[in-house]
C-alpha cells in the first residue's frame, strides 16, 4: 500500500458519512463527499488542503483552482471563495485532510527564514 493509499484508507476510517469531521488533533478537520456539490461560498483562512482522493475547485474571482491527489491548495490569508467538489463518486468519495494554518506563527516564520536565504542540511 502507498503513501496516497494510505491517506485514503486513515480518512476513510475516520469520515463514517458525507461531511466535515473534527479530529482528535487540534486544527485537522477531514472532510468527505460521495458526489459533486454545488458552488457555496465560503471564505477560506489560512489553511493547506491535501486531497487523497477526488476533485475540488476554489474559484477566486475569475481564476479557478482545482485541487486533487497531485496538486494540494494553501491559502495563507483569507480567502472569499466559490468551492465545490467537482469529482466523487459513492465508490471513489471527495476525501480531504485540512490543516488550519496559524497566521501568527507563519508571519514568524517569514521573519526568521526571509526569502532568499539558503537552507543548508547538516550531515548526519
Amino acid at each position: 500500500m502507498n503513501r496516497l493509499d494510505r491517506l485514503v484508507d486513515l480518512i476513510s476510517r475516520h469520515t463514517p458519512a458525507d461531511g466535515t469531521h473534527a479530529s482528535a488533533i487540534p486544527g485537522v478537520i477531514l472532510h468527505r463527499s460521495s458526489s459533486p456539490t454545488v458552488p457555496m461560498p465560503v471564505v477560506y483562512g489560512p489553511t493547506l488542503c491535501l486531497v487523497a482522493q477526488g476533485t475540488k475547485q476554489a474559484s477566486l474571482g475569475t481564476t479557478a483552482y482545482c485541487y486533487d491527489p497531485a496538486h494540494y491548495l494553501v491559502a495563507s490569508v483569507e480567502l472569499p471563495v466559490m468551492g465545490s467538489v467537482i469529482k466523487a463518486s459513492a465508490s471513489h468519495p471527495y476525501l480531504c485532510l485540512q490543516l488550519d494554518l496559524d497566521s501568527s506563527e507563519l508571519s514568524d516564520l517569514a521573519i526568521r527564514h526571509p526569502p532568499g536565504v539558503k537552507a543548508t542540511c547538516l550531515p548526519g
